[in-house]
């Protein structure tokens, strides 16, 4: 049995709308003649009359006013999909998932999600916690579409934004070092320090280069443990300069590293085989300013 196409409720929507074949036509760019087919039509295809013609006015019957909020639904549907296959070409709509560590969740990453949703609405983006350890490997696994994490070395498959450097900080409990803002490392060697993850020493470790070595050092991954343990006077953490901000929650103090500085670079990972990678592509970009914006030092 023949079924009305997306041509018969436009025309139906317009009558209705218009309650003029005149006007309608005018709107939908046909002929009135050619109109009035598409509306007869529409009514052989029904099995009713949708309007009451008379020489002067047309307006729809009791039923064609039912049936016109059916074909209102139906047009505004094929618009709203019309729609979303342009936003979804243009890399405006979809949803991702993001994947960090703990600490970088909570310090930058909330924020500069929200700040890429309001550029991008049409993207729903959710938030994972992840280890630095395996983040690489949990994004090839697809745990989340995009990483952001310290820089590492990216595996086959993976590619990589630099997003910016940022400094080291020693945080130590708040009756130490007090009203001081910089350590240097010379004071810090020889303390029991706390680390994030181990690649995090072996990056320190390179920065120094022999002119001090640590000996004194263990993993907590947890970035909310290990502030934890050092307001209990149990070590000493050192993490990256945006720990700060989480740390304000706590009993410590937060001094920048200096003599050398030694910086990490914060970068955002993704498959490059990723099914809408122009859209996580796109993301990536906008995320990676939105957060060089947040942590500018």
């Amino acid at each position: 049995m023949p079924e009305l196409s997306l041509r018969h409720y436009k025309a139906i929507v317009a009558v209705a709308e218009l309650r003029s074949f005149t006007l309608a036509a005018h709107r939908l760019c046909v002929s009135v003649p050619a109109l009035s087919k598409t509306v007869r039509e529409a009514e052989e295809l029904v099995g009713f009359a949708l309007f009451d013609r008379s020489p002067k006015s047309v307006a729809p019957t009791a039923q064609g006013e039912i049936f016109g909020r059916c074909a209102r639904d139906v047009v505004l549907a094929h618009q709203r999909s019309t729609d979303s296959a342009g936003a979804i070409r243009d890399n405006r709509l979809g949803a991702l998932r993001i994947g960090g560590t703990q600490l970088a969740n909570a310090s930058f990453l909330l924020p500069a999600v929200r700040a890429c949703m309001q550029r991008r609405p049409g993207v729903q983006i959710s938030l994972v916690d992840n280890d630095a350890e395996t983040l690489q490997d949990a994004l090839l696994r697809g745990a989340f579409d995009l990483a952001v994490g310290p820089r590492r070395a990216a595996g086959a498959g993976i590619e990589t934004i630099d997003i910016c450097d940022v400094p080291l900080y020693f945080v130590a409990p708040q009756a130490e070092f007090a009203e001081r803002t910089c350590i240097p490392w010379a004071e810090v060697i020889g303390k029991p320090l706390i680390f994030m993850d181990s690649r995090a020493v072996l990056h320190v470790m390179h920065y120094l280069d022999r002119r001090f070595v640590l000996d004194d050092w263990r993993v907590i991954g947890s970035a909310t443990t290990a502030l934890s343990v050092v307001e209990n006077q149990g070590g000493y953490m050192v993490s990256a300069g945006y720990a700060r901000k989480i740390a304000r929650s706590y009993d410590v103090r937060c001094l920048k590293l200096v003599e050398p500085e030694v910086r990490m670079t914060l970068s955002l990972y993704f498959a490059r085989s990723l099914p809408a990678q122009e859209m996580v592509r796109a993301v990536a970009q906008e995320l990676a300013g939105c957060i060089a914006e947040l942590l500018h030092d």
